[in-house]
């Protein structure tokens, strides 16, 4: 056994005993350790050559001063660290409960999309504790979740995520096995299921460009070439963690695709 072994194994024990221990208490309590912890964070991250990396990126995009990053940037590490301890505590999310932590607006756009009978395609991003969607779509909105993923460099967390959508009945599908990797998720769809994915700058697509906070980007084609190649509908929806620490999941309006129509222009 070498070193990144011996790391993976301690690694993955770590995260495990957290789960178990952050879902033995309160939740309100557990959020309490996480922002002490985050705020331990931000203090060493203060010090640490990367101290103005998250602060340049807000004011990149945002018309703040110094000091408003400096404290959206401790806010955001916040956040951060409290949305990863509801990941962790996946094993107590449960039906007749999950409207204390979540509430879900606009959900007959997805209810308009899913009566087309053609699948729904749903495009999120990384922002928020994302996971939580997966939960919604299974448990309070009673359709089964196919997401497309690549796999994390360190395989203790591919192993770990995917035990934690699989305690909400959400599938993990690779999209690193070529036409192959596709054909389950086709069959999804054909089934009426969902197709989830989580969208950012920079992903392996290198065919669409466009502009991001003023800058020239890639952009992923996938979720609107699904939607050409079956005629699914496109529904939008993010994920945000509200002032008194509950999450809101917000739906928008339908997109639709022309299959008969020029391909790269719908695209």
């Amino acid at each position: 056994m070498d070193n990144s072994d011996i790391f993976n194994r301690l690694l993955k024990i770590t995260i495990i005993s957290l789960s178990k221990i952050s879902c033995l208490f309160p939740r309100n309590f557990s959020l309490f350790i996480g922002e002490l912890f985050a705020k331990l964070i931000y203090n060493f991250y203060r010090f640490s050559s990367y101290k103005n990396h998250i602060s340049n990126n807000i004011k990149s995009t945002l018309p703040i001063s110094d000091s408003g990053a400096k404290k959206m940037a401790k806010k955001h590490i916040i956040k951060f660290t409290k949305n990863l301890v509801d990941l962790l505590r996946f094993d107590t999310l449960k039906e007749e409960t999950f409207d204390k932590i979540v509430s879900i607006k606009n959900s007959e756009f997805f209810h308009q999309a899913i009566n087309e009978n053609k699948g729904v395609i749903l495009v999120s991003a990384h922002y928020g504790c994302w996971e939580l969607i997966g939960a919604a779509i299974s448990l309070k909105l009673k359709n089964v979740l196919n997401v497309l993923v690549q796999r994390p460099s360190q395989p203790v967390f591919d192993e770990l995520f995917v035990q934690f959508r699989q305690k909400v009945k959400v599938r993990t599908h690779y999209n690193n096995s070529g036409v192959l990797s596709l054909r389950p998720l086709f069959r999804a769809l054909e089934n009426h299921e969902c197709l989830g994915f989580l969208v950012d700058q920079h992903g392996e697509s290198e065919d669409t460009f466009g502009e991001f906070f003023g800058n020239i980007v890639s952009i992923p084609s996938g979720p609107a070439l699904f939607a050409y190649k079956t005629g699914a509908p496109i529904v939008p929806v993010f994920i945000r963690r509200t002032k008194d620490d509950r999450h809101e999941i917000l739906f928008h309006p339908v997109i639709h695709i022309d299959s008969n129509g020029d391909k790269e222009v719908e695209v």
